[in-house]
This record gives C-alpha cells, structure tokens and sequence, in this order.
C-alpha cells in the first residue's frame, strides 16, 4: 500500500481545496518559451511553505504528484500554474526529486514566479 496514493491525493486536495482545482504543466525552451505538457486534475496535493533564500517573499509550494498523474516531459525550471476556484497562480519547479519512501511519484518544490498572484 503506498502512503501517498492517487486516492489520498485526491481526499486532501478535495477536503482543503474544494473540487474546482487544475494544474497546467508547461516546458520552458529559450527558442519557443513556453508549451504546454499536461493538465491535470487529480493526483497531486500541495501546501505553502516558508523557506528561507526564495525569491519574492520567501513562500513557495511543496507539491506532491502520483507517477501516474506526472507528465513525461516533467523537469526543473518548468512552469505549473496552479487554478483553484478560478484563481491561478504560477510557479517555477525549482525542485524536483522522486517520492522513494512514500510511494511512486514526485515531490516538487516550486517558486512563484515574478508579478504571480494568488
């Protein structure tokens, strides 16, 4: 039994956020800029977090992501832009490491980027 399932994900994300949530994956290329990987609407949970060194005010995001929700192209310095009841923040992935004692999946720590709101 993995401790960070897709179902659990989904029952901490309902039960702190509502039903009306989605995230947009996007890859970032110097030639293109950025394009659009993934949207999701289940498998993930997050939370704000104060770290100490991060750009703007010092909050940025832990993100958790189930194996089966993460987009192939998913890497550092993408952007996710987050939409909870019609309110969308985004952030850069500035961590990016695997969930190995948790279960299958990813844990993000993201910072928001400049002029985001939320």
């Amino acid at each position: 039994m993995e401790l960070l399932s897709k179902t659990r994900l989904n029952t901490l994300t309902r039960k702190t956020y509502g039903r009306n949530i989605q995230v947009v994956f996007y890859k970032v290329t110097p030639t293109v800029g950025e394009t659009e990987i993934a949207t999701i609407t289940n498998g993930f949970f997050f939370v704000r977090e104060q770290r100490a060194g991060q750009e703007i005010d010092g909050s940025g995001v832990k993100f958790w992501l189930t194996a089966d929700s993460a987009p192939s192209q998913l890497s550092i310095g993408g952007v996710v832009a987050i939409t909870v009841k019609s309110r969308t923040t985004r952030y850069k992935i500035s961590d990016l490491l695997p969930m190995q004692q948790l279960g299958a999946g990813y844990v993000l720590r993201l910072s928001p980027q400049k002029g985001a709101t939320g």
